[in-house]
């Protein structure tokens, strides 16, 4: 019964860090510096720069979208350094009225 439990431990330790390595591999090739980014989200996806905002630590956060529907978020360092954060499809644009004061 030891034998049987120590081969499962050590099947579920050899599967987390197969899982660990994969996520930090896929991790990794999110980033590169924004040109390279953004030049492969227009010709590989048809993806062109729709929002764009700071964020609180003085990255520029930028959403990307095409026509069909696809859509990406760019989060990049002040260093030009870029990360897709999220990835999806069937982008919907909404137009929000101003409700104005006291709303």
């Amino acid at each position: 019964m030891r034998s049987t439990t120590t081969k499962t431990v050590a099947a579920t330790v050899a599967a987390v860090m197969i899982s660990l390595t994969t996520l930090t591999t896929a991790a990794a090739a999110t980033c590169a510096p924004r040109t390279e980014l953004v030049r492969t989200l227009g010709e590989r996806y048809g993806e062109a720069r729709q929002a764009i905002a700071l964020t609180n630590n003085g990255g520029l956060l930028e959403v990307f979208v095409s026509e069909r529907g696809t859509w990406t978020i760019l989060v990049s360092s002040p260093h030009g350094r870029s990360c897709v954060v999220a990835a999806g499809e069937a982008w919907q644009q909404q137009v929000v009225a101003n409700p104005g004061p006291g709303a």
